[in-house]
């Protein structure tokens, strides 16, 4: 049977996809001049993107602190299909440390205000 109610599931995916959809634009609209944007071009393009400057400042500072140059250029001219990965034992397609370290931080940023101090 076909519930309207969201599962747990599908909220964190929708709490999740705002954050992806704007990280992917900020990159791409921060990345104009082809070079890695530093956390404050980042965080105004989130800005601009429509986070709030606290979540933005966290959300750029967790990029920009966590991956490198050349990971975020990467990010900016592939999307998604840029994010840098690994392969384990099975073959299968795992994140980085630094991707795994990115992605927590950027977790954290989407706490409520009050909770990241």
């Amino acid at each position: 049977m076909l519930s309207l109610v969201p599962t747990a599931a599908s909220r964190h995916r929708s709490r999740f996809r705002p954050w992806a959809v704007a990280m992917a634009v900020a990159l791409v609209l921060a990345g104009c001049g082809h070079s890695a944007p530093s956390a404050d071009e980042l965080t105004e393009t989130l800005m601009v993107a429509g986070m709030d400057e606290e979540q933005a400042r966290c959300a750029a500072e967790a990029v920009t602190e966590n991956l490198s140059d050349d990971d975020i250029e990467s990010i900016m001219k592939a999307g998604p299909s840029g994010v840098p990965f690994d392969r384990n034992d099975a073959g299968n397609r795992v994140d980085t440390p630094e991707v795994e370290a990115a992605r927590a931080a950027l977790a954290e940023c989407r706490r409520p205000a009050e909770q990241l101090d």
